[in-house]
């Protein structure tokens, strides 16, 4: 159906640019099959049936890219299963097409925030089996002689220190970093609040000298909460958007104890944060950054923390499956309808006209290999 709407667009004098996307989408919504409510549809899955938690999420060269993560490749963690964390590389051409495994990367690398930006994927920070990482590279398409497809990495600003489990966003010519860990037995979260100068003539440079440049992450005031991880983040114009996640304290054994947070903040570059109505319920690790349209901001689906101490098994019913709606001009919040998404701590990405939220995890030690997409109308 797709391809033969196409000449019918070209006849219209439509940019060819745009037949391109329209052709997209008609195969999206009309060739997949697995169509849910309000505008969902499933892409293929990932070639992997575990599928991961806090892989790497983005778009290079009009191709959904997935990096990284974590699971459970063996059993699950009620059945002694480890959790291995994976140097996978996935790809997906078009909404149609199967999923393409790369070579495996440098490094296993999970739950850090990665950024699509004009010049590709930014990848910030994460973790491996051992430590917390302060790296971050941009993943961009290398031109070839033969015109396959080849992704090239080039080495950017390091964070200051070490961090996982923050969420992120891009907002006018800045990258956004906020809370996160600085190590997998941190009792305390971070308040960091990072930035760096974003610009295509900086990239430019930096791509052609092969080296760090005399550019940094630098540090802006903290919002006026919590230290926190696993906080939601978006971009509403120039402005930075966190809400939810999860504050960490010590029990008297020195373990991590976990409260779950429902307040929501806003930074202006200006004017900096502002705190606005919190949440409708505690709400941490959903997909993030979360989807904004039409003076409307989306999260779909987190952790409520209301089974927090429930150990993971397969009887776990899963995370939440509810939309929380923000009306940005009216400043409230509302429950939306059920969706098709479950999944938590995955990054998420715009691609082809469609909100992007792959894989994930749906409860406690389980992942999943789908891929969802909701239309932007």
């Amino acid at each position: 159906m797709a391809a033969s709407f196409c000449p019918l667009l070209r006849d219209q004098n439509i940019p060819w640019r745009f037949v391109t996307r329209i052709a997209l989408l008609l195969g999206l919504f009309c060739t997949q099959g697995a169509v849910a409510q309000d505008g969902w549809a499933e892409l293929p899955p990932l070639p992997d049936r575990h599928g991961y938690a806090g892989a790497f999420v983005g778009v290079v060269n009009n191709q959904l890219i997935v990096l990284g993560g974590a699971n459970f490749p063996t059993a699950p963690p009620w059945e002694g299963g480890i959790k291995r964390w994976s140097k996978k590389l996935y790809r997906l051409p078009t909404p149609q097409s199967n999923w393409i495994e790369e070579p495996d990367w440098r490094n296993e690398l999970g739950y850090g925030v990665s950024i699509t930006t004009a010049e590709g994927i930014v990848c910030i920070g994460g973790s491996d089996a051992i430590q917390h990482r302060n790296s971050v590279f941009l993943l961009r398409h290398k031109p070839s002689d033969d015109n396959s497809f080849v992704l090239e990495e080039i080495a950017l600003p390091t964070l200051p220190k070490p961090l996982a489990n923050m969420c992120g966003v891009q907002a006018a010519d800045y990258l956004y970093v906020m809370g996160g860990t600085n190590a997998p037995d941190a009792t305390l979260a971070s308040s960091d609040c990072l930035r760096l100068h974003w610009t295509a003539e900086r990239i430019a440079s930096q791509a052609a000298a092969h080296r760090e440049l005399e550019w940094r992450w630098e540090a802006v005031p903290s919002w006026p909460g919590s230290p926190r991880m696993l906080a939601v983040a978006a971009t509403i114009g120039d402005r930075v958007f966190m809400a939810g996640g999860v504050a960490l304290s010590a029990s008297p054994e020195g373990k991590p104890v976990r409260e779950y947070l429902q307040d929501a903040f806003l930074y202006h570059p200006d004017q900096g944060w502002d705190r606005v109505p919190s949440l409708p319920t505690p709400l941490a690790a959903s997909p993030s950054p979360a989807w904004v349209h039409d003076n409307v901001l989306s999260i779909f689906g987190g952790d409520t923390g209301s089974r927090a101490r429930l150990a993971p098994s397969r009887d776990h019913p899963g995370f939440s499956r509810a939309e929380y709606l923000f009306d940005i001009n009216k400043r409230q919040w509302r429950v939306g309808k059920e969706t098709p998404v479950a999944s938590v701590t995955t990054n998420t990405v715009e691609w082809l006209g469609t909100y992007v939220v792959p894989t994930g995890e749906i409860r406690p030690g389980v992942r999943t290999p789908n891929v969802w997409a909701r239309a932007i109308k």
